[in-house]
């Protein structure tokens, strides 16, 4: 998961902000990254390969007197990160349950700049031309706080009835955007884009389920000097949707991501603009992702669609690179989700059973560039189109309790990969031990020594944040080429031939075959035995060799197919993580 540009942070349906990845690049090329369920932010290198410092945002430092803090402590939820103009980070933190919002701010060498307390909810934060931090909430409240940490300045715009606040953004020529969600009651401007909320009334859960009006999305420009609303549109279709994202493109245009809910299938749930890129599939009634590029006057809709497979698809979060490409994240339950060659395994947990995507879209949305399907949401910055990489995740004993057992066997996941594709790690080439077109695996070369930030190197282009976790010892599995359904939890993994095939249902080993898999966390000084899985039975005959050039931990296991489906490493009295599962005749 790599870094291009910017941050950005977003509200799920009930307004809380997820597990989402925030990153922003500083002017020293540095990047500041957190997330928005955690306290904790950290500066790392360009390139991520090296931690410079970590600092938490101190959710129980409120300022408050002891016996108004609440039992136990409220905890804080960070909304946004944002570089400042002396290359340090602030960080703005909502705590919901106290409706108050704490900004604050660290130089480049970690040492915190101030904190101050701000009365608003539903925060949203820009960093403007002159170093002060533009803050917007409910209500459209917005706030400005001096780069010394002062309020300066307060608007309430009382009685605007906005449901959510997603984003607040400044443009190149200085004009302030915000974007949220309303059910209805905001005056629109005579050249707005659409000038009424649309999708009629919605059916509320509840004792006594009601009939209200449906949330619609809305874009406004004020200006930045005196918060006044010099523009305002709704933007909605003939269904329920709310907004999730903003960013403003090189143009100046906003760009706002989102989700609509599809209810009936014969009609478009979203404006599409004619050329823009469609669903892939329009199977069923669902949740769809949608995507619009409105004039920074928002009188006109520039590029607008909705994409979806057979199943649900929600926006999250967007942003655009530096050649004015969208760049957009979101989930799905969908298998069928337009995803290009290499990029169908998914990689990391599921998160509540669906699958993060990432598409990068041409400058006018007419095309998809590049889609990526992996486990958890991310931020948009968070992933490398370029480097062909979505995620590198170690399978091995990183701290064993032995000095010696920290090599390494890891699993590259993206591509499309091909035989010309080379690995190094600080300036070591790696050794392969499969490769296919989504996924390698590779042994960190004993020559590069150890650490759990090592800069991997794809055929001469750095591949960011590589995560080196420890584990016991544990099975080498292998992510077939399945679909978005590819995981770890399937019988036809980390087992194959002398040649190198992968054994799937389709190509099963015949009796008496050899069969080769791979380890970590072994050390052949210690007792090694593998015991079958349903019984506990010792298996019996079988090979065991380091594999050269992984730090003698990565071990290659030998033994012929005897039927048996399922075995547990022992080494040293120490039991796998994992079981080693192949398909059988």
């Amino acid at each position: 998961m790599r870094l291009l540009v910017g941050f950005v942070t977003f509200l799920l349906l009930s307004g809380a902000v997820a597990g989402q990845d925030l990153a922003v690049k500083s002017g020293d090329g540095s990047w500041y990254t957190a997330n928005a369920r955690t306290s904790r932010v950290e500066k790392r290198s360009a390139d991520l390969a090296t931690l410079y410092w970590v600092r938490d945002t101190e959710p129980t430092e409120m300022g408050l007197p002891w016996w108004l803090l609440p039992t136990p402590v409220v905890p804080s939820e960070i909304r946004g990160l944002r570089a400042t103009s002396d290359g340090g980070v602030a960080v703005l933190t909502s705590y919901y349950e106290l409706q108050i919002s704490s900004l604050q701010a660290w130089d480049s060498s970690g040492e915190r700049r101030f904190k101050v307390q701000l009365p608003i909810t539903q925060p949203r934060m820009v960093v403007d031309r002159d170093g002060d931090f533009l803050v917007a909430g409910g209500s459209l409240r917005l706030l400005r706080v001096n780069r010394l940490g002062v309020l300066e300045q307060e608007r309430a715009n009382v009685g605007v009835p906005i449901t959510t606040l997603v984003g607040i953004e400044i443009g190149d020529d200085g004009r302030l955007f915000l974007a949220g969600s309303t059910r209805g009651g905001m005056t629109a401007t005579p050249n707005a884009y659409q000038k009424e909320r649309r999708g009629g009334l919605c059916l509320r859960g509840g004792k006594v389920p009601t009939y209200n009006p449906c949330e619609s999305g809305w874009v406004g420009s004020f200006d930045p000097k005196t918060f006044a609303p010099s523009a305002l549109t709704y933007l909605g279709g003939d269904d329920e949707n709310w907004l999730t994202g903003l960013v403003i493109d090189r143009s100046g245009n906003p760009v706002v991501v989102g989700t609509a809910n599809q209810r009936i299938l014969e009609r478009e749930p979203y404006p599409r603009t004619e050329g823009a890129v469609g669903p892939s599939s329009r199977g069923r009634v669902s949740s769809v992702m949608t995507l619009s590029r409105l004039s920074p006057d928002l009188d006109r809709l520039i590029d607008s669609t909705w994409l979806a497979g057979s199943d649900v698809a929600r926006g999250v979060a967007v942003e655009v690179d530096e050649t004015n490409r969208v760049i957009v994240t979101g989930t799905t339950n969908s298998p069928d989700f337009p995803a290009t060659p290499g990029w169908t395994s998914i990689c990391g947990p599921l998160g509540n059973g669906d699958l993060g995507v990432g598409l990068r879209l041409s400058r006018s949305l007419s095309h998809v560039e590049g889609v990526a399907l992996f486990g958890e949401v991310l931020a948009p910055s968070l992933i490398d189109f370029d480097t062909r990489t979505i995620c590198v995740f170690n399978s091995g004993s990183f701290s064993f309790r032995r000095e010696n057992a920290t090599g390494q066997l890891v699993t590259l996941i993206g591509g499309p990969f091909s035989e010309l594709d080379t690995l190094e790690v600080r300036g070591v080439q790696s050794p392969i031990l499969y490769r296919s077109e989504s996924q390698i695996n590779f042994v960190l070369p004993r020559e590069a020594g150890t650490g759990s930030d090592l800069a991997l190197a794809l055929s001469g282009k750095i591949v960011r944040r590589m995560d080196i976790s420890g584990t016991k010892p544990t099975w080498m599995y292998n992510l077939l080429e399945i679909g978005p359904s590819a995981g770890f939890q399937i019988s036809s993994i980390n087992a194959r031939r002398p040649d190198g095939t992968l054994n799937e249902r389709a190509n099963r080993f015949l009796p008496g075959e050899e069969i080769r898999a791979y380890a970590t966390g072994i050390d052949l000084n210690l007792p090694l035995k593998l015991l079958v899985s349903n019984d506990r039975s010792e298996f019996g005959a079988f090979k065991a060799s380091y594999v050269p050039g992984s730090f003698d931990s990565v071990v290659e296991f030998r033994f012929e197919n005897r039927g048996v489906i399922g075995l547990i490493i022992v080494n040293g009295g120490v039991e796998s993580s994992s079981g080693f599962l192949w398909v059988d005749q």
